[in-house]
């Protein structure tokens, strides 16, 4: 293949080619580049894993954008972490028809060369291909139409799902598996004694990506009965435990034997042991070399065969295993194959395993390194464990705490991210997409015990489920919502974000980390990345020379006196601070760009300037990328921290790495160095954390050593209200006033929340007479909260003192939260009058921009006041001011006229929403059927329902209230045809309920229809009858 990739850099100039013993080919349309550096495999299990690699050489492909002027590569900004294609196997048609589809010509005036013996690749190529073709006695000729080569392969598909009654396409074989969920199919169909052909999916290429489009189903294993596919892992299992598997074998006439058996057509469907690189079993084995593998095989319950030792292993495979059973604290024993040639070749013989590591329990083997990292990823390593008594049999709670906090976003759905199995869970897959945020995720059908389990636990009874940091959000409806209103990010403000995937950073880690020979060659394309360091990394070129010990004082006056250099007359303002800031991605490196500015472009940087950045990133949540920032003025720039930077770091090191990190780093500080701020930003990792002990533990050796100020005493008091030991906040308060430490605002704020959830009057008067003394500690927020709990105990006068002390203490930067919801409370008192004075000020302080929330909060106001003229007013001002459209507000008017049976009004107000030119949302004509139920409109109302599903997008999510009126109203009418269209309709948007089929039961069952089919699309749809279904039936239920 050597060979290949110098002929492809040939016909392919635009391309850089990265080998690993898996290739990686960029496809960069304006630089000319070839590059080929050859790394093993096994070197870099961090990549191998990343992309799924389970057999080489395996290619991966990207496509990349071009090179900016100041030599920073764009692919490092525009790149969305998705790879363009991967091929596995040594194929070198197939691989030089990829890399020319993706690099194509490196301009439009230049032609694509014309792709001949089905290689559309340049002569160099051809020529190539051809040869290894007749070495290997195979021919390279073939049909230049793509649509030929898919009716071919249609064909080969189509005779290997016929090749046999069941027909099973897996990664690997009956015998060897390659992963867990194929094993499950195997041992089921074994289980029911059925024979069966396979193909193992991993051998080649083409079919398994042709059976993905083949069969529109995207994962494997994939089973087929008679030529029709019943389903992957999960559904077999289902029916096997219903017993429906078993059925429909007999149905279709299929022989079961008590004991399952080998198949022949299974044989053949397998690709030959000589070409997949599997040990041949025939190979043989001496009586004394049997016996002596299988004592070491049998001589300790969990016993791995593994390159090097556990201590110092050989190689990544066998370094990622040994990890996942110390992580796991599995105890084993292991054996270095690489001291003992025979044991080495001989295992491969007994297991029928060609390659290492291998793990054995009691003797028989589970897999390699892949299967074994598989199971851990699902847990089934463990239970596996559990169940043979190596490991203490772990409980329900415990194993659903450890996959909750499993990461810190962790979703609990049906099916994958990659393919749900029903529309509630793609929906939340898309929203947490969408936002950018990188989750965890669990099938709930692949483990019924999980899934029964986690409805207890987290007193919740559907799924979706969604985790941020082991508490639970909520389910599908509430991540839309918050989707919706903008707050999902903040909710899920700490995650990780992932606009470059996790497999490219290790990829970009690695290109920094390869040989030399492979910077050098870059730089002469990309000079700057010679100098590129990524964090925590290793650099790549030699760095500035460190300052000798008598130079830093000097150095660090200078640093404070630089001062970026006055932009050139004409050019557009020029800064560190811009360019970072330009760096959209949270999870790109700023390394390129820092480095650029201060040792390629030699421009000043001041340690103001650098801590102005930092603290802009912590704002953006950018996190990851300041503390980066953090680390390069130390290691690059050799800038002294004050404790307010390491202060900063620490907190910084806690949100990235994780409180253990954080407590490392601040081991590792100087006891000079750690002063008051680094003890209150350990505390506040500890808060954060919920870590009560820890953080009692702290706080009282700072109060003992003197430096406990007013925010430790705040994070302690947050604290224990956060975990409702409200009387421990009062008590620490107390604690305060007698060690003569003065509150702070946020003190202040922290006691009225904890009276005000409380509803203890006399307590939030008690704090008001202590802090008239020092008004500047009662925020907007904190008198805003205190009116609230006056006007809940009938105190009208005292709530409207305390708004209007709100009122006075309302900043800019906070001024359309705060006179939203003043509005708000001068509405519920009445006020009509303040109403009216507050939307003067709120309309002349908030900006063009915040129009639409103005006028919303404006119209609920009105409508809260029962104005509806006042309400269609606003309206009218806001249509002749808003930026752009948003149907929200329009609806709240609708919702109005509805709510008081307006109907004409409603009417007439959306046909006049249409007549301006615009489209109303499906929310808008089901807001509007449900007014016609309401007046008895019943008619009306039900086509008006099926119009809203008829136009909804796939995001919206109704409620099914109209649903079942109307499905009642077809019922009455004994119209199975509307109900069924309705039903078909719903069914689009999310999967059909308990009610739902029960509404189009009745309506069969009133018409006189049979009902069998339909009870079975229940029992697919996974909803077993109950006791309301059999009234239904019965006729009993109208």
């Amino acid at each position: 293949m050597d060979e290949v990739f110098a002929h492809l850099a040939v016909d392919f100039p635009h391309a850089v080619f990265l080998r690993c013993s898996f290739v990686t080919i960029f496809v960069c349309p304006v630089v000319t580049c070839s590059l080929i550096s050859q790394v093993e495999a096994e070197e870099q299990p961090e990549i191998s894993e990343a992309y799924g690699v389970t057999a080489v050489p395996y290619f991966v492909f990207f496509k990349f954008c071009t090179i900016n002027s100041d030599g920073v590569m764009l692919l490092l900004l525009k790149l969305e972490g998705k790879t363009v294609d991967t091929l596995e196997g040594a194929n070198p048609a197939s691989l030089a028809n990829k890399v020319a589809k993706l690099a194509g010509p490196a301009s439009v005036a230049e032609s694509a060369v014309p792709a001949s013996l089905g290689v559309a690749a340049g002569p160099t190529v051809l020529e190539k291909v051809q040869e290894m073709a007749q070495q290997n006695g195979a021919s390279a000729t073939g049909s230049t139409h793509t649509s030929t080569a898919e009716d071919a392969l249609n064909k080969r598909l189509e005779q290997l799902v016929n090749s046999h009654p069941v027909f099973l396409f897996m990664k690997g074989t009956p015998e060897q598996p390659r992963c867990g969920f194929s094993r499950k199919v195997v041992d089921v169909l074994k289980q029911e004694g059925v024979e069966f052909g396979s193909f193992d999916i991993l051998t080649d290429n083409d079919v398994r990506e042709g059976m993905k489009k083949f069969s529109n189903w995207p994962t494997f294993p994939q089973l087929y009965c008679k030529g029709e596919l019943l389903g992957g892992c999960d559904i077999v299992i289902a029916m096997h435990e219903s017993g429906e598997l078993k059925d429909v074998f007999k149905e279709q006439n299929i022989p079961l034997q008590p004991q399952g058996g080998k198949n022949e057509e299974a044989v053949k469907a397998e690709p030959d042991t000589e070409k997949s690189g599997a040990v041949p079993v025939s190979a043989g084995l001496t009586a004394a070399q049997k016996e002596r593998l299988e004592s070491l095989v049998n001589s300790s319950p969990v016993m791995v065969f593994i390159k090097g030792t556990p201590e110092e292993p050989k190689c990544g495979f066998s370094g990622k295993l040994v990890h996942i059973l110390k992580q796991e604290k599995i105890p084993f024993s292991s054996f270095d194959i690489l001291l003992d040639d025979e044991v080495r070749q001989g295992l491969k013989v007994l297991s029928n395993w060609p390659s290492y590591p291998q793990l054995y329990l009691d003797g028989e083997l589970v897999g390699g390194s892949d299967i074994v990292m598989e199971m851990h990823k699902s847990g089934e390593l463990k239970k596996v464990l559990s169940e043979k008594g190596v490991i203490p049999k772990e409980s329900l709670e415990d194993r659903l705490k450890a996959l909750i906090s499993s990461a810190p976003v962790m979703l609990f759905m049906k099916g994958t991210p990659d393919a749900p199995r029903c529309g509630f869970s793609s929906k939340v897959v898309n929203a947490l997409k969408q936002a950018g945020v990188s989750f965890g995720s669990f099938d709930i059908l692949s483990d019924e015990e999980v899934r029964q389990g986690l409805k207890t636990y987290s007193n919740w009874p559907t799924f979706p489920q969604l985790y941020y940091k082991s508490e639970l959000i909520g389910g599908c409806d509430i991540v839309l919502e918050l989707e919706k209103s903008g707050e999902l990010n903040s909710t899920l403000s700490d995650a990780e974000f992932m606009p470059v995937s996790d497999k490219l950073v290790s990829f970009f880690s690695f290109m920094y980390k390869a040989k030399s020979e492979m910077n050098t060659i870059l730089s002469t394309v990309v000079p700057s990345l010679c100098i590129v360091k990524m964090p925590y990394g290793e650099t790549v070129s030699p760095p500035p020379p460190p300052r000798q010990p008598q130079e830093d004082s000097v150095a660090a006056d200078a640093e404070k006196k630089v001062s970026p250099s006055p932009r050139p007359p004409g050019q557009p303002r020029d800064s560190l601070f811009r360019r970072v800031a330009s760096v959209v991605y949270p999870r790109l490196p700023l390394a390129p760009i820092l480095e650029q500015w201060s040792f390629v472009e030699e421009r000043p940087v001041a340690k103001p300037e650098l801590q102005s950045i930092v603290k802009y990133l912590c704002q953006r949540h950018r996190f990851s990328q300041a503390l980066e920032l953090s680390m390069w003025m130390t290691e690059r720039r050799h800038l002294h921290l004050s404790p307010g930077d390491i202060a900063y770091r620490l907190d910084l090191i806690s949100k990235v790495h994780g409180l253990d990190k954080a407590v490392e780093y601040f081991d590792s500080v100087p006891n000079q160095l750690r002063q008051q701020q680094c003890y209150g930003s350990l505390l506040r990792c500890y808060a954060e954390a919920n870590c009560v002990e820890k953080a009692e533990e702290l706080f009282e050796k700072m109060r003992g050593m003197g430096i406990a100020g007013s925010y430790a005493y705040n994070v302690m008091m947050k604290l224990y209200f956060q975990n409702d030991q409200v009387e421990r906040v009062h008590s620490l308060h107390q604690a305060m006033e007698e060690g003569g430490i003065a509150p702070d605002i946020f003190t202040i704020d922290i006691l009225v929340t904890a009276h005000a959830d409380a509803e203890d009057v006399e307590a939030i008067e008690t704090v008001l007479e202590r802090a008239n003394s020092c008004n500047d500690l009662i925020s907007w927020h904190s008198y805003a909260t205190i009116g609230k709990v006056f006007m809940k105990a009938g105190m009208q006068e005292r709530a409207l003192q305390a708004f209007q002390e709100s009122e006075k203490k309302i900043a800019k930067k906070n001024n359309r939260v705060a006179y939203g919801f003043l509005l708000t409370m001068y509405a519920d008192l009445g006020m009509n009058s303040e109403v009216e004075r507050i939307w003067e000020i709120y309309r002349s302080k908030v900006p063009p921009s915040a129009c639409n929330s103005m006028y919303m909060c404006r119209i609920s106001v009105l409508l809260k006041m029962n104005d509806i003229p006042g309400a269609e007013k606003a309206y009218e001002e806001w249509e002749s001011k808003h930026v752009y459209h948003d149907s929200r507000i329009m609806n709240l008017l609708l919702n109005a006229y509805c709510k008081e049976g307006l109907m004409e009004k409603a009417e007439a107000f959306v046909d006049q929403f249409i007549k301006k030119g615009r489209k109303p949302l499906a929310n808008t004509w089901y807001k509007l059927a449900g007014g016609y139920f309401k007046v008895g409109q019943v008619s009306k109302a039900a086509d008006l329902t099926k119009k809203a599903l008829a136009s909804a997008s796939n995001e919206w999510i109704p409620d099914l209230t109209n649903v079942l009126m109307s499905l009642n109203y077809f019922m009455e009418q004994k119209n199975v045809e509307a109900a069924e269209e309705m039903a078909s309709l719903l069914q689009r948007l999310l999967p059909l309920t308990r009610d739902v089929y029960h509404g189009l039961l009745k309506t069969y069952v009133n018409a006189g229809k049979p009902v069998s089919d339909l009870l079975d699309r229940m029992r697919k749809d996974g909803i077993n009858t109950d006791e309301e279904t059999d009234k239904i039936l019965a006729g009993e239920v109208h």
